[in-house]
């Protein structure tokens, strides 16, 4: 993930390797190379840049950089430094698995896998938390004012970041097995019973310009959800049945001179 200003790459590594490193890309430099203790799912930058937060395995850690958005230097014998970090308040979420988190206007939102959210403050104290009543949760995404969450068997639910009241949960794609829908359908009508199966989500994106929300299911389709309208959710376009299995999404700005090997191919996600 690139730092806000985009002076610098952060990277991390696998279960096994559990390495932090922060790249000053611009130059092929690797400029920290930290050792987490535990692995970690994913991250997320503060809106200012001024840290990013990592979530994993009983694991939530703030990452530090200076006033001026740089990786403040230790004394070390090493040309790298080592980031200043400090850990989150978890003495009542100690044995949590994070999935997911988000930073928005001085909070940390981290979702862990059994389903509950915590929101934590600007001195990473545990400041509220709610269970978002799913099986299993996966992943989330956010906006300035919506939390997206991504769980298992289809579900996406959807909160306000400033009070977490539950907006919606976006409709369900057809059951396992049973995508077969006929061209131009704006609305699915699901034949679902209560043995079917949904697809697990992997991973959301929103455009919040179009007011659409992007969805990566298991099965490897991809819903564009149309939400100008959150009381009447719609099919805005679908990608079915890719040919291998997909682990992230993400939105190419249109700011970007992106090449592609066919032109008829280009998208925007």
């Amino acid at each position: 993930m690139f730092s806000p200003n985009l002076h610098y790459l952060i990277s991390l590594g696998d279960a096994n390797d559990r390495g932090l490193f922060v790249w000053d890309w611009e130059n092929e430099q690797r400029v920290t190379s930290n050792k987490l203790g535990k692995p970690v799912n994913t991250l997320a930058f503060s809106e200012s840049g001024e840290f990013f937060v990592t979530a994993g395995y009983m694991h939530l850690k703030y990452w530090y950089f200076d006033e001026n958005g740089r990786v403040q230097k230790t004394e070390t014998n090493s040309k790298e430094s080592i980031m200043e970090s400090k850990s989150a308040d978890l003495t009542k979420v100690k044995t949590k698995v994070f999935v997911g988190v988000g930073c928005r206007q001085g909070q940390v939102f981290a979702l862990a896998s059994d389903g509950h959210l915590y929101v934590y403050d600007k001195n990473r104290k545990l400041a509220k938390w709610m269970n978002i009543k799913v099986e299993r949760a996966i992943s989330c995404t956010m906006t300035n004012d919506h939390l997206f969450c991504g769980c298992s068997d289809g579900v996406v639910r959807v909160f306000g970041t400033k009070s977490l009241e539950h907006i919606l949960t976006l409709p369900k794609p057809p059951p396992l097995g049973q995508a077969n829908i006929e061209s131009g359908v704006k609305r699915i009508r699901i034949p679902a019973t209560k043995d079917s199966k949904f697809a697990d989500i992997m991973a959301i994106i929103v455009d919040e310009v179009n007011h659409r929300v992007v969805v990566l299911y298991s099965d490897r389709m991809i819903f564009i959800w149309d939400i100008k309208q959150l009381d009447k959710i719609s099919v805005y376009r679908t990608a079915l049945s890719h040919c291998g299995p997909i682990h992230e999404i993400q939105y190419i700005p249109n700011s970007m001179d992106v090449g592609y090997l066919d032109d008829e191919s280009s998208v925007n996600l």
